[in-house]
Parts: C-alpha cells; structure tokens; sequence
C-alpha cells in the first residue's frame, strides 16, 4: 500500500516474505499492554514500551538502506499491535471484527457440504445446564418471596440469621446496581445516572456453597492481630494514599462506603451533610490513610515482615504516596515486583479539583510487591 500511495517509492517494486510484520504486531502488543514491565536485556533491566520504541525507530532508519517494504510491514505491524493494545484496556477486542470478516469470506469461497444427520440422544437422569440454570433463579427467587412476605406478615425480627444473612447479600447486590456515585458514597454524581433511577430488584447470583466449608473466615479489626497466624499466602490492598503530598489524608474508607457500613449494620444512625454519612465515620482515620511517606512505608514493612506464611503479596499503585523506588530501598528485603497497566478510572476522569484531574500519573501502573521468604 505504502509503493502505492507515497510517490518515493514510484518505479520500485518490492515484494513481502516471511510473518515478521505479524511477529512485530504481536511484540509491540505486549510493549502496549505492560509498557511498565521490565525485562532482562544482557546486564540492564529495560520496560518493555523502550524496547518498543527501539524496534520501530530501527525500522524507521533502515528505509532508505534497502528493503523498504520489509520495514514499512514492520511498521505497520507495530500499529495495529499498538491500537489492538490500547482498545482492548478500553475493552474493546477489534479482534472480533476481523474475525468476522475473514469467516464471511471463508464461507463464500468454500463449497457448502450436505450436512450428515446424527441422531442424539439426551441422558434422562442429567438435565442441561440452560434448564439447571433457570431453575436455580427460579427457586433463589420464591426464596427472596418467601422471606419477604414473611416479614409483611410477622416483621423484620422473625427471620433467622440464615434468612437475614441471605436477604442482605440480595440488598447489597441490588443495591450496587442503582448507586449514583463513581464508586463509593464520597463521590456523587452531580444528576441521577440511568441506572439510580431502575427500580430496586431484590435478586441473587448463584452462590457456590461448597467453599464455606473449608474453614474459611472473615475478621474485622487491625490487621497486625492477625497476621501472626500462619496461612499460605497473604496478599494485602491497602490504602494507596495519593502523589499529591498536599493533601493530608487522601482516602477514609470508613467514610467513603459509609453506606455499606449501615447495610451491614441495619441501624438508623445519626446523619450529617449533604451525603447523608454517619456521624461515627466523621473524622475517623485509620493508620494506613496517613498520607505521609514516613508513616505509611514503616506500617508496610510490617506486613512484610509480621506474616506468617511462605508468600507475601502487596498491591500498590504509581499514584500512591509511596513510589517504587521509595518502597525497595525502605524495605531493604528480597522483594521481586511485577508492573501491570491499567486503564484509568471512572473517579479518575471525572473528578477534578481546582479545576484540575486529582489524579496527577497517567498512565495508571499497578505495582505488585512480592516477597517469598
């Protein structure tokens, strides 16, 4: 196309051999996909988006040298790894149109086959999962009916805990689906979104009750009183903090799913604000939301060092309060990280303060911190 279209290129012909360009479109799709990830080159530790940047640069230079064809596939290739990348963060797979294109031809130049008849013949004893399925929701469903009426008919204090844990789990799973916020109760909309003004449906999702019968357990209180206690693995998501060091506490989970908090909770409490948060969440802050390097990477080592297992995992973000470099020297342990590229939040894009996004590093990086002992 580029022999056609650019006049340099009039008089030549050129002719294409081998996949590279379709290698090179995969290798610049990782580059996109995990720009942050790094690689061992011979003595040198190098993130992928350089070596991305290198491999088509090389490619640029070399035109006029010969075998210009060769290094406009090249270029090309690298494109559409780079756009397949990009718009598959976004969720978009372009793939599947390209799919779709390359099926249709296939059925126009190919003969069509009479089809042989084969008879099939479906077990009695076991039904298909379509039927197992909507069998299930139905039965959920008169579950949720039943427990509703019976508080119509004898009050919300004559359900068991089994049918109170049961009704909950359908609220906050309805409930989600009809908030007005970016995520969590801090961060309102300034007008109803489509989906606050669906009407509220009491349903569940199918619940795999096999895995409450390994000893699994929820704990509720400071971190380090459990830790002690050996497990396999631990993997902590604590607080990220924010790269803004202006700002004194960046995020208080206890007020920002202040909502949440009631759910569970089923009391009427004391209200302020035009969010309505409960007053026990005003002013309250937990140890990690401290937005300061010299009390957050201290705590951090703590986790590192306290847990009793083989693997400890932490996730922390390049818009933390604490950057990687901050957090390997702070450690000074044997800890291996893993970078991984994320599109940008909904919260990210939409609140500003100032006039400003309040979310200063883009991309988004992930930062997984593992330490094996």
């Amino acid at each position: 196309m580029s022999y056609t279209i650019f006049p340099v290129f009039s008089g030549n012909g050129a002719s294409l051999i081998g996949a590279s360009a379709g290698v090179t479109a995969v290798f610049i799709f990782i580059c996109s996909y995990m720009p942050y990830q790094e690689v061992r080159v011979f003595f040198f530790n190098v993130k992928l988006w350089q070596l991305g940047v290198f491999f088509i640069l090389t490619d640029l230079i070399q035109i006029p040298n010969g075998n210009a064809g060769g290094h406009l596939a090249h270029i090309g290739g690298g494109i559409l790894g780079f756009v397949y990348a990009n718009k598959l963060k976004e969720g978009k797979d372009i793939g599947r149109s390209f799919e779709t294109i390359f099926s249709q031809l296939f059925k126009v130049f190919t003969r069509s086959k009479t089809p042989l008849k084969t008879a099939y013949k479906r077990s009695k004893s076991t039904p298909s999962q379509g039927v197992t399925t909507a069998y299930k929701e139905r039965e959920q469903q008169k579950k949720t009916d039943a427990i509703l009426d019976k508080i119509s008919h004898s009050g919300y204090d004559s359900l068991t805990k089994e049918e109170k844990d049961y009704l909950l789990y359908c609220l906050i799973l309805s409930a989600a689906k009809v908030q007005s916020s970016t995520g969590h109760q801090n961060g309102y909309l300034k007008t109803f979104s489509p989906n606050s003004l669906k009407p509220l449906e009491l349903k569940i999702q199918n619940i795999n009750h096999e895995y409450n019968n390994t000893g699994n357990k929820t704990c509720i209180g400071d971190v380090f009183d459990f830790i002690s206690a050996p497990h396999d693995i631990f993997y902590f998501d604590p607080p990220y903090g924010t790269c803004n060091y202006h700002v004194p506490v960046a995020t208080r989970y206890t007020a920002f799913y202040h909502f949440w908090n009631t759910l569970i909770l089923n009391d009427s409490p004391e209200v302020f604000g035009k969010a309505n948060r409960r007053i026990d969440s005003k002013g309250v802050t937990d140890k990690f939301e401290v937005n300061k390097k010299e009390t957050f990477l201290p705590l951090l080592k703590r986790l590192f060092e306290e847990s009793n297992g083989k693997d400890v995992f932490v996730s922390l973000s390049n818009q933390s309060v604490v950057n990687k470099e901050d957090v390997l020297d702070y450690m000074n342990l044997p800890i291996r990280v893993y970078e991984i590229a994320h599109a940008e939040n909904v919260q990210g894009k939409k609140v500003r303060k100032d006039g400003e996004f309040s979310v200063k590093k883009k991309p988004l990086v992930e930062y997984l911190y593992h330490l094996e002992k």
